[in-house]
Protein backbone atom coordinates (compact mmCIF):
# COMPACT_ATOMS: atom_id res chain seq x y z
CA UNK A 1 0.00 0.00 0.00
CA UNK A 2 1.54 3.56 -0.86
CA UNK A 3 1.57 6.64 0.89
CA UNK A 4 -1.58 8.02 -0.20
CA UNK A 5 -3.33 5.03 0.84
CA UNK A 6 -1.92 4.69 4.52
CA UNK A 7 -2.72 8.67 4.87
CA UNK A 8 -5.79 9.52 2.52
CA UNK A 9 -6.83 6.24 1.21
CA UNK A 10 -9.93 3.95 2.56
CA UNK A 11 -8.49 1.71 4.82
CA UNK A 12 -6.88 4.50 6.74
CA UNK A 13 -10.14 6.02 7.31
CA UNK A 14 -12.33 2.67 8.06
CA UNK A 15 -9.56 2.13 10.63
CA UNK A 16 -10.80 5.24 12.55
CA UNK A 17 -14.58 4.91 11.40
CA UNK A 18 -14.25 1.87 13.61
CA UNK A 19 -13.52 3.45 16.89
CA UNK A 20 -16.03 6.07 16.61
CA UNK A 21 -18.17 4.37 18.72
CA UNK A 22 -16.09 3.67 21.72
CA UNK A 23 -14.75 7.20 21.11
CA UNK A 24 -18.16 8.71 21.33
CA UNK A 25 -18.04 7.17 24.62
CA UNK A 26 -14.77 8.31 25.77
CA UNK A 27 -15.71 11.85 24.49
CA UNK A 28 -18.92 12.08 26.48
CA UNK A 29 -16.90 12.48 29.62
CA UNK A 30 -14.73 15.26 27.93
CA UNK A 31 -15.83 18.97 29.33
CA UNK A 32 -15.86 21.70 26.43
CA UNK A 33 -15.27 25.50 27.74
CA UNK A 34 -18.78 27.37 27.86
CA UNK A 35 -20.25 24.19 27.20
CA UNK A 36 -21.09 22.45 30.79
CA UNK A 37 -25.25 22.42 29.79
CA UNK A 38 -27.08 21.06 26.89
CA UNK A 39 -26.57 18.72 24.17
CA UNK A 40 -23.33 16.01 24.99
CA UNK A 41 -20.77 17.01 22.68
CA UNK A 42 -17.82 15.67 21.02
CA UNK A 43 -14.45 15.65 19.46
CA UNK A 44 -15.37 15.55 15.41
CA UNK A 45 -11.63 14.23 15.06
CA UNK A 46 -12.93 11.13 16.11
CA UNK A 47 -15.48 10.21 13.55
CA UNK A 48 -14.72 10.21 10.08
CA UNK A 49 -11.23 11.54 10.11
CA UNK A 50 -9.48 14.43 12.11
CA UNK A 51 -10.76 16.95 10.08
CA UNK A 52 -10.91 19.58 12.86
CA UNK A 53 -12.06 19.74 16.83
CA UNK A 54 -15.87 21.05 16.99
CA UNK A 55 -18.59 20.83 19.51
CA UNK A 56 -21.04 18.49 17.96
CA UNK A 57 -24.40 18.01 19.31
CA UNK A 58 -25.32 14.49 20.15
CA UNK A 59 -28.06 13.98 17.71
CA UNK A 60 -25.76 15.25 14.98
CA UNK A 61 -22.91 13.01 15.76
CA UNK A 62 -25.45 10.03 15.57
CA UNK A 63 -27.08 10.85 11.88
CA UNK A 64 -23.04 11.07 11.08
CA UNK A 65 -22.12 7.54 12.02
CA UNK A 66 -24.86 6.10 10.44
CA UNK A 67 -24.09 8.29 7.19
CA UNK A 68 -20.95 6.72 7.39
CA UNK A 69 -21.73 3.11 7.48
CA UNK A 70 -24.66 4.14 5.19
CA UNK A 71 -22.33 5.35 2.64
CA UNK A 72 -19.44 2.27 3.12
CA UNK A 73 -22.45 -0.03 2.58
CA UNK A 74 -23.34 1.67 -0.76
CA UNK A 75 -26.56 3.23 0.49
CA UNK A 76 -25.59 6.84 -0.26
CA UNK A 77 -29.29 7.84 -0.95
CA UNK A 78 -29.89 6.76 2.78
CA UNK A 79 -26.38 8.41 3.34
CA UNK A 80 -27.23 11.89 1.56
CA UNK A 81 -30.53 12.25 4.21
CA UNK A 82 -28.69 11.21 7.43
CA UNK A 83 -25.31 13.85 6.39
CA UNK A 84 -28.56 16.40 5.84
CA UNK A 85 -30.06 15.63 8.80
CA UNK A 86 -26.71 16.39 10.65
CA UNK A 87 -26.34 19.46 8.86
CA UNK A 88 -29.55 20.49 9.94
CA UNK A 89 -28.32 20.41 13.93
CA UNK A 90 -25.22 21.22 13.26
CA UNK A 91 -24.25 23.27 10.04
CA UNK A 92 -20.73 24.15 10.53
CA UNK A 93 -19.98 20.46 10.58
CA UNK A 94 -16.62 19.80 9.02
CA UNK A 95 -16.86 15.71 9.14
CA UNK A 96 -20.86 16.17 7.62
CA UNK A 97 -19.88 18.33 4.92
CA UNK A 98 -17.07 16.11 4.27
CA UNK A 99 -19.04 13.35 4.64
CA UNK A 100 -21.81 14.59 2.03
CA UNK A 101 -19.18 15.53 -0.05
CA UNK A 102 -18.07 11.63 -0.59
CA UNK A 103 -21.67 10.66 -0.66
CA UNK A 104 -22.24 12.93 -4.10
CA UNK A 105 -18.95 11.59 -5.56
CA UNK A 106 -20.60 8.18 -5.18
CA UNK A 107 -23.89 9.38 -6.81
CA UNK A 108 -21.88 10.78 -9.72
CA UNK A 109 -22.12 14.62 -8.51
CA UNK A 110 -19.21 15.75 -8.45
CA UNK A 111 -19.85 19.63 -8.85
CA UNK A 112 -21.93 19.11 -5.59
CA UNK A 113 -19.49 16.97 -3.76
CA UNK A 114 -16.79 20.18 -4.58
CA UNK A 115 -19.22 22.62 -3.34
CA UNK A 116 -19.23 20.47 0.34
CA UNK A 117 -15.59 20.29 0.25
CA UNK A 118 -15.48 24.43 0.00
CA UNK A 119 -18.08 24.56 2.66
CA UNK A 120 -15.97 22.24 4.75
CA UNK A 121 -12.95 24.19 4.49
CA UNK A 122 -14.24 27.29 5.31
CA UNK A 123 -16.21 25.70 8.13
CA UNK A 124 -13.24 24.82 10.21
CA UNK A 125 -12.64 26.76 13.24
CA UNK A 126 -9.48 28.77 12.94
CA UNK A 127 -7.35 27.72 15.68
CA UNK A 128 -7.37 23.91 13.89
CA UNK A 129 -7.02 24.68 10.32
CA UNK A 130 -3.92 22.64 10.23
CA UNK A 131 -6.17 19.33 10.79
CA UNK A 132 -8.46 19.73 7.66
CA UNK A 133 -5.55 20.22 5.32
CA UNK A 134 -6.65 16.58 3.97
CA UNK A 135 -10.07 17.90 2.16
CA UNK A 136 -8.36 19.72 -0.18
CA UNK A 137 -6.77 16.18 -1.37
CA UNK A 138 -10.34 15.31 -1.33
CA UNK A 139 -11.15 17.71 -3.45
CA UNK A 140 -8.44 17.46 -5.89
CA UNK A 141 -9.45 13.92 -6.24
CA UNK A 142 -13.24 14.65 -6.45
CA UNK A 143 -12.22 16.58 -9.85
CA UNK A 144 -9.64 13.99 -11.00
CA UNK A 145 -12.47 11.88 -11.50
CA UNK A 146 -14.08 13.37 -14.22
CA UNK A 147 -10.45 12.30 -15.92
CA UNK A 148 -7.02 12.71 -15.80
CA UNK A 149 -6.69 15.85 -18.35
CA UNK A 150 -4.54 18.90 -18.49
CA UNK A 151 -7.90 20.96 -17.49
CA UNK A 152 -8.22 19.44 -14.07
CA UNK A 153 -5.63 22.22 -12.46
CA UNK A 154 -7.39 25.12 -13.62
CA UNK A 155 -10.52 23.16 -12.57
CA UNK A 156 -9.00 22.63 -9.08
CA UNK A 157 -7.27 26.51 -8.46
CA UNK A 158 -11.14 27.82 -9.81
CA UNK A 159 -12.51 25.24 -6.96
CA UNK A 160 -9.94 26.69 -4.68
CA UNK A 161 -10.39 30.04 -5.55
CA UNK A 162 -10.70 32.45 -2.09
CA UNK A 163 -9.53 29.65 0.35
CA UNK A 164 -6.41 29.64 1.91
CA UNK A 165 -3.33 28.56 -0.22
CA UNK A 166 -2.13 26.10 2.63
CA UNK A 167 -0.06 22.91 2.86
CA UNK A 168 -3.11 21.21 2.20
CA UNK A 169 -3.94 23.49 -1.12
CA UNK A 170 -0.50 22.86 -2.34
CA UNK A 171 -0.17 19.12 -1.67
CA UNK A 172 -3.42 19.16 -3.70
CA UNK A 173 -2.71 20.94 -6.65
CA UNK A 174 0.84 19.22 -6.61
CA UNK A 175 -1.17 16.31 -6.72
CA UNK A 176 -2.87 16.93 -10.02
CA UNK A 177 -0.12 18.25 -11.82
CA UNK A 178 1.61 14.55 -10.99
CA UNK A 179 -1.74 12.97 -11.78
CA UNK A 180 -1.76 14.83 -15.11
CA UNK A 181 1.33 14.17 -15.95
CA UNK A 182 3.58 17.13 -14.89
CA UNK A 183 6.01 15.82 -12.05
CA UNK A 184 8.03 19.22 -12.59
CA UNK A 185 5.43 21.25 -11.29
CA UNK A 186 3.93 18.64 -9.11
CA UNK A 187 7.77 18.71 -7.39
CA UNK A 188 7.45 22.21 -7.18
CA UNK A 189 4.54 22.40 -5.19
CA UNK A 190 5.19 19.77 -2.89
CA UNK A 191 8.08 22.18 -2.02
CA UNK A 192 5.78 24.62 -1.10
CA UNK A 193 4.00 22.29 1.41
CA UNK A 194 7.03 22.37 3.31
CA UNK A 195 7.44 26.37 3.70
CA UNK A 196 3.99 25.57 5.59
CA UNK A 197 4.17 22.16 7.43
CA UNK A 198 7.43 20.30 8.05
CA UNK A 199 5.91 17.42 10.42
CA UNK A 200 1.92 17.39 9.27
CA UNK A 201 0.31 14.53 7.25
CA UNK A 202 1.07 16.90 4.21
CA UNK A 203 4.50 17.05 4.63
CA UNK A 204 5.12 13.36 5.04
CA UNK A 205 3.18 13.13 1.77
CA UNK A 206 5.12 16.07 0.09
CA UNK A 207 8.61 14.62 0.98
CA UNK A 208 7.34 11.11 0.07
CA UNK A 209 6.11 11.86 -3.60
CA UNK A 210 9.03 14.20 -4.12
CA UNK A 211 11.57 11.55 -3.87
CA UNK A 212 9.31 9.15 -5.85
CA UNK A 213 9.35 12.09 -8.88
CA UNK A 214 13.24 12.27 -8.27
CA UNK A 215 13.39 8.48 -8.91
CA UNK A 216 11.90 8.98 -11.91
CA UNK A 217 8.32 7.31 -10.19
CA UNK A 218 4.57 7.56 -11.37
CA UNK A 219 2.12 8.69 -8.71
CA UNK A 220 0.77 4.63 -9.35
Amino acid sequence: MGLFDRLFGKKNLETVESRAQRLREDAKRTVFPGRGSGPTVVNSSQVGAAYGVQAIDDRALEFIQSGISARQSGDFNRALSLYKQALALEPRSVDAHNGLAATYIGLGKIDDAIKEHRLAIECSPGYVADKVQVVYVNMANAILKRGLRPAAVDEFRAAAQGLPQSSGYHCALGLVHWKVGDPRKARAEFQEVLKFDQSGTCAQAAREWTEKIDKGEGPG
